[in-house]
């Protein structure tokens, strides 16, 4: 396997179009498909679906794409560091689980870029645990998530942000619309009650410990996992079940009541980065983080 290979599959993949890839790399067609075979000859799958008039990617073409964008931007980075190139853009990646989180970065993100001019931020969406094993790789630059007790990884710090509850919300369909508060326990014995969990995009086997706690007994088939607030606010809204989601992003709908979860630990919010001289900017980018985050909390407590 070799970068090229993956510079095609990811070209592919973009455009679903073998013709497009070819221009868009300034190479012929069947250059394009020799490479793509040979990847996929290398890998012992298939990673497109071809007929005539369509190109599809498989299931394993989807779980590849990550890997080869990860792989991607440490051969550039790479490259970079060597090239003694100072005009070249440096992309600044920012891991995220949930794209509800990035409107936390705007003002932070804009002051960063106005020190920094020279530098292209980009966003990566994984699990915390793929997250965590690309910063430690320096993959990416920082990551934007809940505290996971790290163990394994001695050089990566995290930083707190804010501390925030759980809810449950949903509407008069459901017979919890009334309560005050409700307990972890009480959402498990609504069994038959369809449950949405604000998660990282996955598979249902893949759900953290902490959401399987909400699921307890429920058939997979009544358990909805959404990767925003707005898609599990839709879904909600509509009727599609109760949704458990942190306090801060949770929609504002006046056809929603949210419900405090009262045994569940608020959840210690904040920015990982690796601690290495070198990360000056992901530094920068966490100061910023935090003295805009602190401005608006003090501004919601007057």
């Amino acid at each position: 396997m070799n970068t090229f290979q993956l510079e095609c599959f990811l070209t592919v993949a973009e455009t679903l179009n073998f013709a497009k890839a070819a221009q868009i790399l300034n190479i012929t067609q069947p250059a394009v498909t020799k490479n793509i075979k040979s990847l996929e000859d290398e890998l012992n799958t298939r990673l497109f679906r071809r007929s005539t008039r369509n190109v599809e990617l498989t299931r394993e073409g989807k779980l590849l794409i990550n890997d080869a964008q990860i792989i991607i931007r440490t051969s550039r980075r790479a490259k970079k560091r060597f090239s003694g190139n100072d005009e070249e853009l440096t992309n600044f990646t920012i891991g995220v689980r949930l794209l509800s989180h990035i409107k936390f970065l705007t003002e932070p993100l804009r002051e960063l870029l106005e020190k920094y001019d020279k530098i292209y931020p980009q966003l990566h969406i994984e699990t915390t645990p793929k997250l965590l094993r690309a910063l430690y790789d320096e993959q990416i630059d920082v990551v934007f998530d809940t505290e996971n007790k790290i163990t394994s990884y001695y050089n990566i710090t995290f930083t707190q942000l804010f501390k925030e509850r759980i809810l449950c919300i949903c509407t008069e369909k459901f017979p919890v619309y009334n309560y005050e508060s409700i307990t972890v326990d009480e959402i498990r014995s609504l069994v038959h009650c369809p449950i949405i969990l604000l998660t990282a995009p996955q598979s249902f086997k893949e759900i953290t410990d902490p959401e399987k706690a909400f699921v307890g007994n429920r058939t997979q088939s009544i358990v909805h996992l959404c990767s925003t607030a707005e898609e599990a606010c839709l879904l909600t809204e509509v009727g599609c079940g109760i949704a458990v989601i942190p306090e801060r992003i949770a929609p504002n709908s006046p056809n929603l009541h949210k419900i405090p979860v009262s045994d569940c630990k608020e959840i210690s919010f904040g920015v990982y980065y690796k601690n290495s001289g070198s990360n000056e900017i992901a530094r920068k980018f966490v100061e910023n983080i935090n003295r805009h985050l602190s401005k608006e909390i003090h501004k919601s407590s007057l």
